[in-house]
């Protein structure tokens, strides 16, 4: 399934479909957030291969409880 970095609902049914999501497109800070949103609201586990620090730590501050809430 393909769909663009910025629409919440295709990645929200995206996220649904699968239990891994695998992200190599960057820059996260820009194109990233919807995304792990989708995955943390959906239970499913998300890897990427960034290394913008910042951003990393934004988001575990904001999603990590949603995230462990899902499991």
């Amino acid at each position: 399934m393909a769909c663009a970095a910025d629409d919440a609902t295709a990645l929200a049914a995206m996220a649904s479909r699968t239990r891994v999501i695998l992200s190599t497109a960057g820059p996260y800070t820009v194109c990233g957030t919807p995304l792990l949103a989708a995955c943390a609201a959906s239970g499913t586990d998300y890897v990427d291969i960034n290394g913008e620090v910042p951003w990393v730590r934004e988001m575990v501050t904001r999603f990590d409880e949603a995230a462990a809430a899902r499991g």
